[in-house]
């Protein structure tokens, strides 16, 4: 889980790390969210590029780490809780 949100240097784009040891598998993840209308772009192995329904596009790294494109700290909340929705329980 994600309780932390902090904005990049650029002010385009907002980082959250886990708050603990990550042991999610990211391409899991990503196969949960498709369902509901996320779209991986890219995936590079230790990180996926992905879309969500809304067209905001975030990055979920291997550590857990999500990057959120988006100046608008509200809108990366709602991806960060979207991805958390993707998790296993």
């Amino acid at each position: 889980m994600y309780s932390v949100l902090r904005s990049c240097n650029s002010g385009q784009a907002y980082v959250a790390r886990p708050d603990g040891e990550f042991s999610q598998d990211i391409h899991e993840i990503a196969e949960r969210l498709c369902p509901s209308g996320h779209e991986v772009l890219t995936d590079a192995g230790v990180l996926l590029v992905i879309r969500s329904p809304d067209g905001i596009e975030y990055s979920l790294f291997k550590e857990g780490k999500v990057l959120v494109k988006t100046p608008d700290e509200t809108v990366a909340w709602e991806v960060v809780r979207s991805v958390e929705s993707g998790f296993d329980a």
